[in-house]
């Protein structure tokens, strides 16, 4: 069964079509964009990142509350109406297909979900996930809208690196490191030999390179900061509920937007 977000308060709603002599179809909502391709066409304004967060984090909650992972949170998986007066009537999270319990064989195992970029340090390192991996994934698409142009921080593209390649996840979890670390003591709790190892590794590197503290006000608003250095904890055990983040003091502050305009991409040269 497919099924998409009508209203966050509402929750799912299916659109299910058939008979018993013909194979049954599925007819979805129309939405006019993702986010993928809007944060592309046009960096969004601080407002539209708080309309999206929250629409996404309402979302969340109705899942998380029973205990439900959607495991693929990114931005082609959100999707929005037009509108006149503002640039979004309509912000749903989709592609649900991969919804599953907490409480499964499939999450208690660790299998990998999501994107190489996008999943969480858990569920990179393939151990136990739950909804918190989902948080993770919402403050890396927040992250990456913050910026524009395409740019994500965690993409190991960024040094070179295709998806294929041996060292792509290794240096996705670099990544976080130079941003978020360095990984806990905490680690160890999980009792995996080889994430042990790898953490131990990356942390012996030298101090990260870029603590998103020091993300300059150009790259990120000092309130766009805060907020997501709340979520962009390595230790998921440390991460904030939809609730709680749902309640922070951003969603009303009304602060400077301090970003430097993205830069203009080269144009092709003509052939």
């Amino acid at each position: 069964m497919v099924a998409i977000l009508d209203k966050p308060t509402q929750g799912f709603r299916s659109y299910i079509l058939g008979s018993t002599s013909d194979p049954p179809s599925i007819v979805l909502k129309h939405l006019d964009s993702d986010l993928l391709t809007e944060s592309n066409r046009k960096r969004l304004s601080r407002p539209e990142i708080k309309q999206v967060a929250k629409c996404v984090l309402q979302a969340l909650h109705v899942l998380h509350r029973d205990g439900l992972v959607h495991t693929d949170v990114k931005l082609d998986n959100i999707f929005v109406n037009y509108s006149q007066s503002q640039r979004f009537s309509t912000i749903q999270l989709g592609d649900c297909g991969g919804v599953v319990s907490e409480n499964s064989d499939f999450a208690k195992e660790g299998h990998l979900i999501g994107a190489g970029s996008t999943r969480s340090p858990e569920a990179t390192f393939q151990l136990p996930w739950g909804t918190a991996t989902d948080i993770w994934s919402f403050g890396n698409a927040i992250l990456s809208l913050l910026y524009g142009g395409d740019y994500h921080l965690f993409n190991p593209g960024i040094e070179g690196f295709k998806p294929d390649d041996n060292e792509y996840e290794l240096t996705v979890l670099k990544r976080m490191y130079k941003f978020f670390g360095p990984f806990p003591q905490s680690y160890d709790d999980f009792h995996d030999r080889e994430t042990i190892t790898i953490v131990n590794y990356i942390n012996n590197l030298g101090p990260p390179e870029k603590p998103f503290h020091r993300v300059t006000t150009r790259e990120v608003s000092p309130a766009d900061n805060k907020f997501i250095r709340r979520i962009m904890k390595l230790d998921p055990r440390d991460r904030p509920t939809t609730g709680q983040l749902l309640a922070d003091e951003w969603f009303t502050e009304e602060s400077e937007d301090t970003r430097d305009p993205v830069p203009e991409k080269p144009e092709a040269a003509d052939a």
